[in-house]
């Protein structure tokens, strides 16, 4: 199944639902977490990181992309920057063509976390590195991909963690990457920042022909077609990371010292594979 770049339609979103590509990585997940259930007290974010309303097509979109480089690539170094601790970087180094997953956080409390995981996992395990964005350790052009799930849009130094990105990413390997953009005024990356990160990737990455189009006018002419948290509120709540939209939206808008143009929290998300120039 193909995973397009670009923010997701709610038909294709619910299309991937019913792909087999979606259930074997939701096998994988339940049969990971299950296994470390120790993990849940860790999540404080959501107790299950798969079944999360984005992390449903962020994740496929993550691993389709990387499949599709390993058609033509071997010996593949790949880095999960802003890894956290979830299946993904598990299930990543079991493919065939992936030599070894490099998992980049600032969180020093995750060394014990991915010690214990390691010790009781039979495959190569991901290997993890505690640091900074945008200051990676790591040397010139070591990895054949970088992939990044909905990490930017929380930080403000997404211009030098893009550059480090560009760095570290051999000639003609891939970064893969997804953010959240907020559709209420106050979430995270508004549509118009969101456009202007896109075109800071641009200047050092190549660009699929169709991320030319821009964000701001896909949201203004399909918003009735694509995905976000408020469909997904109506018929499936338990998929997000916030018990109470209201409240979660006030906490944003008095963080971010903004006025929130909707009375809900709303969200979005944009995904897209890059190849180093």
């Amino acid at each position: 199944m193909k995973l397009h770049s670009g923010i997701p339609s709610i038909n294709m979103y619910q299309d991937l639902l019913d792909s087999e590509l979606f259930l074997e990585m939701e096998r994988y997940a339940d049969s990971f977490l299950k296994e470390y259930d120790f993990l849940k007290d860790h999540y404080s974010w959501v107790k299950d990181p798969f079944h999360q309303w984005s992390r449903q097509w962020e994740y496929p979109f993550i691993f389709n992309c990387i499949n599709e480089y390993l058609e033509d690539n071997q010996n593949t170094l790949v880095l999960d920057a802003g890894a956290g601790i979830t299946f993904s970087p598990y299930l990543l180094s079991e493919l065939s063509g992936v030599s070894q997953v490099v998992c980049q956080d600032i969180d020093p409390l995750l060394g014990t976390l991915y010690s214990r995981v390691n010790k009781q996992y039979k495959y190569t395990s991901p290997a993890l590195s505690i640091g900074q964005l945008q200051n990676l350790q790591f040397n010139s052009d070591t990895f054949d991909i970088v992939y990044s799930i909905s990490v930017l849009e929380h930080t403000d130094n997404y211009r030098e963690i893009v550059k480090e990105f560009h760095r570290v990413i051999k000639k003609d390997g891939i970064l893969v990457l997804t953010f959240d953009i907020g559709l209420d005024g106050v979430s995270d990356i508004s549509p118009d920042k969101a456009q202007e990160l896109l075109e800071f990737l641009c200047q050092y990455f190549q660009c699929e022909d169709d991320l030319a189009e821009k964000i701001t006018k896909i949201i203004s002419n399909s918003k009735d077609m694509l995905v976000t948290s408020r469909k997904i509120e109506k018929n499936q709540n338990n998929l997000l990371p916030w018990k109470h939209p209201f409240l979660s939206l006030i906490k944003s808008a008095f963080k971010n010292f903004s006025v929130p143009v909707k009375l809900s929290k709303d969200l979005t998300f944009y995904c897209a594979v890059f190849i180093k120039k």
